[in-house]
């Protein structure tokens, strides 16, 4: 017989918290779904587990493989029971929460719920977990930038076109990152499709913010500061707006978009339409090559560098006169001005403020 005690960070997640030890299957499972919210002790994997609650919790069963009695007692929940291993599946099955977003649109945190076999279900589900990726540098994990922002708005599009009279959900896994994503990107549609403001996000997704976890930059080591989901709806909207951004048809090339994007194209953002370009520094490469490959030190493919002839013509069609070098120098200040582009210095150390 053993005790564990759980502390939970928001005494409203229990029923969050119930649903989810109810449907875990094994205790890693508990520690997946759950770590995000409390912090619980480590204990050994078993299968089968079977609740049998307090009735003033959720409403008791009896199970002869395991007997867990929960206590909620002001901010803290106590579990006490003895753990068999058992091939039975929990006796408690209940459905993740839900989230309301708009009209038939839901979110669930969940992804259990692709895989039920149900003859009437209640929703049609889609994820995009695996498909809309952030290609991270370190330990930063989004936003998504706007060509995933233009596809997802496609893909819930599409979803509410094939389900045209029924419910659909968008699930994903339950880890932070990813609960995060699926906020961010559930509030772009919206931002983008409906033109919902700051303050309808917000109560939008109020029950579900308890979830997300703020955005980081890629700098190594404890961030310095938070960047929230509103801040990055707070940008779009500014920037709709402003018509810097817009999805209606034949306003956005996407395909153009996610070309200069690629590193191995160009690596390259238009931030402002008409006045601000970024891209990854140019490098002087032999042979009048404009683009070269380079190698780990196991000659395994590292990165793709390019040259300033292969970035002029690129910044000729996008309107752009001046380029403001922020690294070291590794090229010649000729080789832009060749081109009619004029080059200014500005460098300073990688990871700090320009």
């Amino acid at each position: 017989k053993k005790s564990w005690f759980i502390t939970l960070h928001d005494p409203s997640d229990m029923t969050c918290l119930t649903e989810n030890i109810c449907r875990a299957q094994t205790s890693s499972e508990i520690h997946a779904s759950l770590a995000t919210r409390i912090e619980l002790p480590h204990f050994p994997s078993v299968r089968g587990i079977i609740y049998d609650w307090e009735p003033t919790i959720a409403q008791g069963r009896q199970g002869p493989s395991t007997s867990i009695q929960v206590e909620m007692k002001k901010d803290s929940l106590r579990i006490l029971g003895h753990i068999h291993a058992s091939k039975r599946k929990p006796s408690l099955d209940l459905i993740p929460t839900h989230y309301h977003i708009t009209g038939r649109l839901h979110l669930v945190t969940s992804l259990d719920v692709m895989q039920k076999d149900s003859a009437k279900p209640k929703f049609s589900y889609f994820s995009t977990d695996g498909i809309l990726t952030y290609p991270r540098f370190m330990d930063d994990f989004g936003p998504m930038n706007l060509g995933a922002v233009s596809r997802f708005c496609k893909i819930v599009d599409k979803e509410l076109m094939q389900n045209a009279t029924h419910p659909i959900a968008m699930a994903t896994s339950p880890g932070k990152e990813s609960i995060t994503n699926a906020i961010f990107m559930l509030g772009a549609y919206l931002i983008m499709k409906h033109k919902s403001t700051l303050d309808d996000l917000l109560h939008i997704f109020a029950p579900v913010m308890h979830k997300a976890a703020p955005y980081r930059d890629v700098s190594p080591g404890k961030p310095n500061f938070d960047l929230l989901l509103e801040d990055c709806w707070g940008g779009l909207i500014q920037a709709r707006a402003l018509g810097w951004v817009d999805f209606a048809p034949g306003a956005f090339d996407l395909a153009r978009y996610e070309h200069l994007d690629d590193p191995l194209n160009a690596d390259l953002h238009e931030l402002v339409p008409g006045k601000l370009v970024a891209m990854r520094g140019p490098t002087a490469l032999s042979s009048g090559r404009v683009w070269e490959d380079a190698a780990h030190p196991d000659g395994s493919f590292s990165h793709r560098r390019f040259s300033p002839a292969h970035y002029a013509p690129i910044l000729r069609a996008l309107g752009v006169t001046a380029v403001v070098r922020l690294n070291s120098p590794r090229y010649d200040q000729a080789d832009f001005a060749a081109a009619g582009i004029a080059l200014a210095d500005l460098p300073f150390p990688d990871g700090t403020p320009p």
